[in-house]
């Protein structure tokens, strides 16, 4: 088998694995949906769908609230942290008792971002927004 051979085979198998790790990291926050709100996600979408960013942020606010610096009704809701836990665990390890966490690999988090980041696009960005007039009749000029 040859150099090039050798570097296809390679490529297939490592694309073959960053395929499944994408697709599940998607499928991960599809599922973390159902518990994770509105606001959260938003919040994703001012870190401009940096997941490592939005999580460290989740994760100090968790930490600030597992430590008694402010109250536990103003962190992250249990059901919501334990759906986002569940999803990205190892990036809320600054969470005491989350440190042992492994860190999910760089193309399970792309697939996670690329999920929100649709689901935002859809909701957001595909229907009317603020600025849009609200859809009326238009009066006839005969009544």
């Amino acid at each position: 088998m040859g150099l090039d051979e050798d570097f296809a085979a390679a490529r297939a198998r490592l694309t073959t694995q960053a395929r499944k790790q994408f697709e599940d990291g998607y499928r991960a926050a599809l599922q973390s949906t159902e518990k994770v709100s509105l606001e959260t996600i938003s919040l994703l979408a001012d870190y401009r769908f940096d997941v490592r960013k939005w999580a460290d942020n989740i994760a100090g606010i968790g930490q600030q609230a597992a430590l008694g610096f402010i109250p536990r009704d103003q962190a992250w809701g249990g059901e919501e942290l334990k759906a986002l836990v569940s999803a990205i665990g190892g990036l809320l390890s600054r969470i005491p008792g989350l440190d042992e966490l492994g860190e999910p690999q760089p193309a399970f988090i792309r697939g996670f971002a690329q999920a929100m980041r649709d689901l935002w696009a859809e909701t957001f960005e595909g229907g009317p927004t603020p600025s849009d007039p609200p859809e009326t009749e238009e009066p006839s000029m005969g009544d």
